[in-house]
Parts: structure tokens; C-alpha cells; sequence
């Protein structure tokens, strides 16, 4: 059995930290909701996740981190969340 989880070193030779192994999807398997932002995308974007910071734009994603942040005390996780999208669901 193998671990969707790499071991990798953190800075400063701390304990390894886990990072999750993302594998991109064929097009033909990307759900309904990524094809529909894919047919957004512009020059210079590597996935679903820039298609669709740039259509939020950074007025509003910056108001909902800091809404986010105010209210619950933690992050959003949108910059992670856009990582995966990009790995997942790439052009």
C-alpha cells in the first residue's frame, strides 16, 4: 500500500513535512464546473485555478481572505485550493 503523501524536508532541517501528490486528470473526467471555467481561460493561465482567481479578481478575493481571517481566525485555503486546481485540472 502506498500514501497519497510524499515526505519531503521542511526549512531549517525540521521534521519532514507532508505534501499531497497531485496527478492531473484527463479533460474527459474533469467535472461539469471545471470544463465550464476552462472555457474562460486566457494566455498565460496554467489551470482552472488561475481561470478563476482572475474572475473573482483580486478586489474580492483579497475582502473574502480578510473576511475570512476576521471571522473564523484561520485561512480560507484558497491559495492552496488554487494549487490543486492548477495541478488537477491543467491546460
Amino acid at each position: 500500500m502506498h500514501s497519497v503523501y510524499l515526505l519531503s524536508k521542511s526549512s531549517a532541517g525540521a521534521l519532514p513535512v507532508a505534501t499531497p501528490v497531485i496527478h492531473p486528470l484527463n479533460r474527459d473526467r474533469w467535472p461539469l464546473w471545471a470544463l465550464a471555467i476552462a472555457l474562460l481561460k486566457q494566455d498565460g493561465e496554467i489551470g482552472v485555478g488561475d481561470t478563476l482567481e482572475r474572475i473573482i479578481g483580486p478586489a474580492n478575493s483579497a475582502a473574502f481572505k480578510a473576511w475570512h481571517m476576521a471571522t473564523f481566525k484561520k485561512s480560507c485555503g484558497c491559495s492552496e485550493r488554487k494549487a490543486v486546481w492548477n495541478q488537477r485540472y491543467k491546460y
